[in-house]
């Protein structure tokens, strides 16, 4: 086992720093922009890492010092700890940072300490100036929806695409001939276009997860979610056009996955947003047919999980 130490200079009083370390505030000021921390735990979510957030346990929480353990992350993170000791000085304070209990035979080893140093960099810069700048940006919910199914259907096997799918009456192929207007216009939506009349005629798995990938983009420009647009029904807020584009591709993405036999992983900020939008929306969309009946939440059942049940699909469908 071996330690990665580093000392840092900061032109900032050691209350600037603690903040910085020991707030999910200050946490997306330098390190992720996607941080909680809640009940003595640190939850911070990376981009390209699917699944759970990670977990740092806060064991020790003072002025000078901030220590905590590993609980969930990769897996030669966990059981580590790391520590931030401040100290005053003249011009500020003098940051003492250790990763402690990582094995310094692995691989990964280098990359984990020039990641660190330049983190510790990003850090003096936040406590310094109050300016954000984190050196993790991580998707938005709708992004890293978009990019799993994308992975999802451009390998979709061939003796895949005749496959029945949780979504009753939709094979395969069926549901991406569904799903690809509905990413035309959403990216219409948008932009704050009219919704396109004309016929998608290529549903191909390359070209939804196209679609997709560029819906997605698109609500991510500049003034995308502001105001009023047209998507679906009729006008409504472009923050709910978004929203329900989130959970389109969520469920229907999970509804390719089981008919080709395979899962859809989110992480766990992602799942809750597509959880939150099922639950605004779950009266009107069975109303109208789009949910089945609710469904009991399976036992410990994740937020994507608890999703797919309020929808009314059941999160052990097999083919």
């Amino acid at each position: 086992m071996s330690a990665i130490t580093l000392q840092t200079p900061i032109a900032a009083q050691p209350a600037a720093v603690h903040q910085a370390v020991a707030t999910a505030e200050g946490i997306t000021g330098w390190f992720t922009d996607r941080a909680r921390v809640e009940g003595g735990v640190q939850y911070l979510t990376f981009p390209g890492y699917p699944g759970p957030a990670w977990q740092f346990k806060v064991t020790d929480d003072r002025p000078e010092r901030v220590a905590m353990t590993v609980l969930a992350g990769p897996p030669n993170w966990i059981g580590t700890e790391i520590v931030y000791a401040v100290q005053a000085t003249a011009q500020g304070s003098e940051l003492h940072f250790a990763h402690t209990g990582l094995n310094s035979d692995d691989q990964d080893h280098a990359m984990i300490e020039r990641t660190w140093a330049e983190l510790m960099q990003i850090l003096k810069g936040y406590a310094e100036t109050g300016q954000a700048a984190p050196k993790f940006v991580a998707e938005t919910p709708l992004t890293e929806v978009a990019r799993v199914v994308a992975d999802l259907v451009r390998t979709l096997p061939a003796e895949a695409m005749a496959a029945p799918t949780p979504c009753p009456g939709f094979t395969v192929t069926g549901l991406l001939a569904h799903v690809a207007p509905l990413l035309v216009n959403s990216a219409r939506a948008a932009r704050k276009l009219p919704l396109s009349e004309e016929p998608v005629t290529d549903a191909s798995p390359a070209t939804v997860a196209d679609l997709a990938v560029q819906a997605a983009a698109t609500w991510a420009e500049p003034g995308a979610l502001e105001g009023m647009t047209t998507f679906g029904p009729g006008e409504l807020p472009a923050t709910l056009a978004s929203a329900i584009t989130l959970q389109e591709l969520a469920l229907h993405g999970w509804d390719l996955a089981r008919g080709a036999g395979r899962e859809v992983v989110l992480a766990e900020d992602t799942a809750q947003a597509v959880l939150a939008v099922v639950e605004q929306i779950g009266d009107q969309a069975r109303a109208t047919g789009g949910y089945g009946p609710a469904l009991d939440t399976p036992a410990h059942g994740g937020p994507f999980e608890r999703a797919l049940a309020a929808s009314g699909r059941d999160p052990r469908w097999t083919a």
